[in-house]
This record gives structure tokens, C-alpha cells and sequence, in this order.
């Protein structure tokens, strides 16, 4: 608790904090199943000459499990353009479950905490009385206690 320099009537400002206790387990790191991806090698379209016409350089790949497609005729090596097919899928798929765990945190998260509201509170500590209030079971107990790691007392 602290007094505001401008407030001249001694008011105390308070505050409140929301406290949310996430999961902090490093995510694997992201691999494409090689097994999960159809290929298909086609002759690319546009300028290129004779090469366009003969050599089928073009690469579609696909991502069975979600249809996620990638056509790259980006060189004139089938290899090299398969490659970027496979970087450009994979940067997809893990954007995508990036996405889906940012998602998850965040539900997590706000299940915890709510809005954040005064009204949802869970506990009062007042460090000048030297009390601590768990609304929800209705219990009080001293703050040096719970400094202690007694906090069973409040159950």
C-alpha cells in the first residue's frame, strides 16, 4: 500500500494483481512427417525456354492430413524446389500449431483469472493489521504466517 504524493486527504491507494500459473515445458520442436506428404512433379509454366518445355521442375506437394498445399517453381532444379516446397510446408504446419498452443495458453489462462475483476477476488492481504482473507473459504490468518508457507491455514 503506499499514499500518492498528490493525495492530500491520506488516502491509501490500493491494487490488485491477477496470478496465473502456467505450464512452463518447452514445446518439442517441430518436425514434418515425410510420410505424411504427397509429391507431385509437373513442367513449370512461364518463361524458361526449351528447359520449361522438357524437364519437369515444378514441384506440388501436399500435406495429406490437413490438404495443405505448395507449388514451387521458384529454380529450374526439381531438388532445390523440392526443398523449398518441404521449408515452405513445414513453416506452415508449425505456424499453425503455434497458433493452436498460443490459443490453448491463453483459454488456460483466462479459465484461471476470469475478467480480472474486483468482484472475483480471492484474497485481501493487509499488511498493516497483519491479516491475510481467503474470501472463498472465509478464513483469516496472519500475513507472517503465510510468509512462513503455512498457507493451509486459509483452506
Amino acid at each position: 500500500m503506499r499514499i500518492p504524493p498528490t493525495e492530500k486527504n491520506g488516502r491509501v491507494q490500493t491494487s490488485f494483481v491477477t496470478v496465473a500459473i502456467m505450464n512452463s515445458d518447452d514445446k518439442p520442436e517441430f518436425k514434418l512427417d515425410r510420410n505424411d506428404v504427397s509429391i507431385c512433379y509437373t513442367r513449370s509454366q512461364g518463361p524458361g525456354g526449351q528447359n520449361v518445355n522438357k524437364v519437369s521442375s515444378c514441384v506440388q506437394i501436399t500435406h495429406i492430413p490437413t490438404g495443405i498445399q505448395f507449388k514451387v517453381q521458384d529454380t529450374r532444379d526439381q531438388n532445390k524446389n523440392k526443398e523449398i516446397a518441404y521449408q515452405r510446408l513445414s513453416d506452415k504446419l508449425k505456424y499453425i500449431e503455434d497458433q493452436k498452443n498460443n490459443n490453448d495458453n491463453r483459454n488456460f489462462r483466462n479459465d484461471q483469472i476470469g475478467e480480472g475483476g474486483r468482484g472475483l477476488k480471492r484474497r485481501t492481504y493487509r499488511l498493516r493489521e497483519d491479516s491475510v482473507t481467503d474470501h472463498i473459504t472465509g478464513k483469516t490468518c496472519r500475513w507472517k504466517d503465510i510468509l512462513r508457507g503455512k498457507i493451509e491455514l486459509l483452506s
